[in-house]
């Protein structure tokens, strides 16, 4: 067995218990560090209502509380690192214990409660009358013998129809009180409250549904004259699982770039400086405030976040707990000002979060008693690097030498710990994967330690578990129908190759074969289908943060896969690719970013990039971070501006609202909305600064495009039709990046590329021409020659032609669209939603239309996405 146990007289008690019902439960304790006085639940015999709890020929504190209508035995023990403690549970009468520090009063419609540390104040079911608005979960918190301090509320309070407190545990190892509320509609909230001796915290566990805009708040700095602030963001982390960045601010807003909101508080690392770990309000002193623990306790976590919202006189934290849906776990805590700083607050975590002995004895494999070998669990519980990027591919490498070898607990105790929904969130819970490439990374190291435990007894459930994990990772990485990736096509195929080798061993060892997946068969057939051509080869498709090889994207290998049998066709999540003559040297190829996927994609919402006879044309820089290229006007869209933020991004997620492929024409039609502007520089790199400057706009600006592929003259022509309508005139600007030496403008309305493209404008009838030329290295370099043709107004529309010829044949305006040879294109007024839309006819036969757009279109099977870092 690899931990020693402690049993100090254990052989009789356990004699004698056996004979009386006794039940014995083995504590372990898997860490590098001693846990001293610590709560754990054990076997309670059945049917007793009283008993005596030992270790030895030590008597332990002890109590009984019922959860779920069940009772549990709760103890508080004392485990050295690295062993295991046997305690015992005999029916009989309770023995006296030392003196119980934890204590508990009712008056006045307020239970007050209290440990060696802080005091509490809650309402008592009194505390609330038929009529009233609901009471706040908590009034109040202290320090023993000292003032209260904080004020609990409500906002956007819905109508309360019942509320009750109950004590259901109160004894030497802790108070829980359960706190329920019912609403009108149906809405709940369940809350419970549990105060422990030692621990400056009132540990907060909550479960909300159908409640709306509703939420509970608690004034940090309320009743105190607290004037700093101490939070955290995980973006400034380093990637570090816990608390290692502790910020001292002031209690004034406009400290980050979310105004009076100090920062979001979720208990998982991520890129994002919009969220952190924990904030406090401070004085001198000592410290009020809040911090998250185990997201394996949320559900919809993104949308259950804390909020510590400032107030412009300096007075005030208000921790705002939303109540739409979803749990969370939490530590309201009042501490000393030093407890709050980085090694304090990590150090309470990892012990009473992260890996409290309860939660490891209660859902881990501890024990493997024919295996020795080193059980101390390493990271994430150890405090290293979650930031699953080069650390964690090199430890892949690492176990890749080592799969199928005999391994032991220390392998096993290390596989369950990345796969604890408390480190990295599970998408079962609603915790969004991040960067799906992360969790990729991360889901490797845990599946190879799985191959070297196959002899372990309970091995079937670690195998299912690894199993689970890794299908979750294909379900939230690949969006279907169509397989497109919820990344850009460079980072979905990094994840293949991850997939790949990890489904090799993965095959050999575990019984099961990933590559068999509808989903990982969906992205590589995804991958060969969105290419794009390049002379007699294609090549990976460039948009977002593709890295290229040396020589530009990576060269593509086809398979079995013929391009002269493809069509124009649709891959939800990422948009629609239009294409003719596909295969040959004449193919046109035209991918546009019609779907909501944003992954490692940047400022290129409807834009599109576009082959012709069989070469990139106006295209997709494929400079991904060399330098990147963010800004949207920096893609084939328009974009949009005001004098006080001439160069901005207006971001969002796009959706394709219409399709119709036939063999003369293609017509997609795609939306993106914002309510704000976002500064950028004019030029690449873009600044990668979570701490943007934001431009409110006062309503909603939407932009709409219709991307039409005619096939029916003597070469593909495309005509573009953006729509813009918003809350105030803005500078709107049309892009266009091609690859040409030089331009220039016959006249107003026309711009000619070299001998390679012409484009003409019919709406609208006056635009300020500018240049944007741009050139890279990345990939053997890249020039562009950047057309940008700017209108000032608050709505109204760019209808432009890009025909790929020195001189563009007949053309004219009408009053609903335009002429082009003997091809008509009658529109729709912008934003109509119903009636034709785009209808394409020639010599009066019809030769595609939209009849109608259907902003509720399904935009594939996708999985969760919630971008930080790097994104808007």
């Amino acid at each position: 067995m690899p931990y020693p146990v402690i049993r100090v007289a254990i052989v009789s008690l356990c004699l004698v218990a056996t004979s009386c019902g006794a039940e014995t439960t083995v504590i372990r304790n898997p860490l590098r560090h001693d846990r001293d006085d610590e709560a754990v639940r054990i076997s309670l015999p059945e049917e007793a209502t009283t008993v005596v709890v030992r270790a030895g020929d030590q008597v332990l504190p002890h109590q009984i509380e019922t959860w779920a209508d069940r009772p549990e035995l709760w103890t508080r023990v004392t485990v050295p690192a690295e062993s295991a403690v046997e305690i015992s549970a005999q029916p009989g009468p309770a023995s006296p214990v030392s003196p119980d520090p934890l204590w508990i009063r009712e008056q006045d419609r307020v239970i007050e409660l209290g440990n060696d540390l802080i005091t509490l104040r809650i309402p008592a079911t009194t505390a609330w009358q038929a009529g009233q608005p609901p009471p706040p979960p908590v009034l109040a918190i202290g320090q023993t013998d000292g003032p209260w301090l904080g004020q609990g509320g409500w906002r956007a309070a819905p109508t309360c129809t019942g509320y009750r407190a109950t004590i259901i545990g109160r004894g030497p190892v802790q108070i829980s009180i359960l706190q329920e509320w019912t609403f009108a509609d149906g809405g709940h909230l369940r809350l419970r409250l549990r105060l422990r001796p030692g621990r400056p915290e009132a540990i907060i566990e909550e479960r909300f549904d159908q409640l709306g805009e509703a939420a509970w708040t608690f004034d940090a700095a309320h009743g105190w004259t607290p004037q700093d602030s101490l939070y955290t963001q995980h973006g400034g982390g380093a990637g570090r699982p816990f608390s290692s960045n502790v910020k001292e601010g002031t209690l004034l807003p406009g400290q980050t770039r979310m105004g009076h909101t100090l920062v979001h508080l979720l208990p998982r690392w991520s890129q994002a400086m919009d969220d952190g770990w924990c904030a406090a309000a401070a004085d001198d002193q000592f410290a009020v405030g809040a911090v998250t623990v185990r997201a394996g306790q949320w559900q919809w976590p993104h949308d259950a976040r804390l909020g510590i919202e400032l107030a412009d006189g300096g007075n005030q934290m208000l921790i705002v707990a939303p109540l739409q849906r979803g749990a969370r776990m939490w530590w309201l805590r009042a501490a000393p000002r030093e407890a709050w700083q980085t090694g304090a607050l990590r150090g309470a975590q990892q012990r009473w979060g992260m890996g409290c002995l309860d939660k490891l004895n209660q859902l881990y494999i501890l024990d493997w008693p024919e295996v020795g070998g080193r059980a101390g669990l390493p990271d994430p519980f150890d405090g290293g690097n979650v930031n699953p990027t080069g650390h964690w591919r090199q430890q892949a490498r690492g176990q890749r030498r080592e799969t199928g070898r005999p391994g032991n607990i220390g392998h096993l105790i290390r596989l369950q710990a990345i796969l604890d929904p408390d480190y990295y969130g599970t998408p079962l819970y609603g915790w969004s994967t991040q960067n799906p490439n992360f969790w990729t990374d991360v889901l490797q190291v845990p599946a190879l330690l799985a191959t070297r435990v196959t002899a372990h007894p309970r091995f079937e459930e670690i195998r299912h578990l690894v199993h689970l994990a890794l299908r979750l990772d294909l379900h939230h990485g690949i969006t279907l129908p169509g397989g497109a990736g919820q990344e850009c096509p460079g980072y979905q195929a990094h994840a293949h190759q991850v997939w790949a080798r990890t489904a090799e061993a993965v095959e050999e060892h575990l019984g099961f074969d990933l590559r068999e997946d509808e989903r990982y068969q969906a992205g590589l057939d995804f991958l060969i289908r969105s290419s794009q051509p390049d002379g007699t080869q294609r090549r990976m498709l460039p948009t977002g943060d593709t890295h290229p090889g040396r020589d530009g994207p990576r060269v593509m290998e086809l398979g079995d896969h013929d391009p002269r049998t493809w069509t124009s066709e649709e891959f939800p999540g990422f948009g629609a690719i239009l294409r003719h003559r596909c295969g040959s040297p004449q193919e046109t190829f035209v991918a546009f970013k019609a779907g909501p996927n944003r992954g490692h994609y940047h400022g290129d919402q409807l834009a599109i990039h576009w082959c012709h006879e069989a070469q990139p044309l106006a295209v997709d820089h494929h400079c991904s971070y060399s330098p990147r290229a963010g800004q949207e006007h920096m893609h084939n869209r328009l974009s949009f501006g005001t004098e006080q933020m001439p160069w901005a991004n207006m971001d969002g997620y796009e959706r394709l609202i219409a399709l119709t492929t036939t063999d003369a024409a293609d017509i997609a039609i795609a939306e993106v909305a914002s309510t704000r502007l976002r500064r950028m520089r004019q030029l690449p790199p873009e600044e990668w600064d979570q701490r943007w400057d934001v431009q409110p706009l006062g309503g909603t600006l939407r932009y709409r495009r219709a991307l039409i592929l005619v096939k029916v003259l003597d070469r593909d022509v495309l005509i573009l039709v953006d729509d813009w309508q918003g809350p105030q005139a803005l500078d709107v600007t049309f892009n266009l990046h091609v690859r040409a030496e030089d331009g220039q403008a016959p006249d107003p309305q026309r711009f000619r590329f070299d001998q390679d493209l012409s484009v003409w404008r019919a709406r609208p009838d006056q635009a300020v021409l500018n240049r944007l030329d741009w050139r890279h290295e990345n990939g053997g370099g890249e020039a562009t020659v950047g057309l940008r043709w700017t209108h000032n107004a608050a709505s109204g529309r760019f209808l432009t032609v890009l025909w790929p010829g020195p001189e563009l044949p007949p053309i004219s305006a009408t009053d609903t669209g335009l002429r082009l040879a003997d091809v008509s294109v009658n529109l729709a007024a912008p934003f109509a939603d119903d009636g034709p839309q785009v209808v394409i006819s020639r010599g009066g036969s019809t030769l595609a239309q939209v009849d109608s757009v259907d902003k509720d279109r399904h935009q594939g099977e996708a999985g969760l996405f919630v971008p930080d870092a790097g994104y808007p």
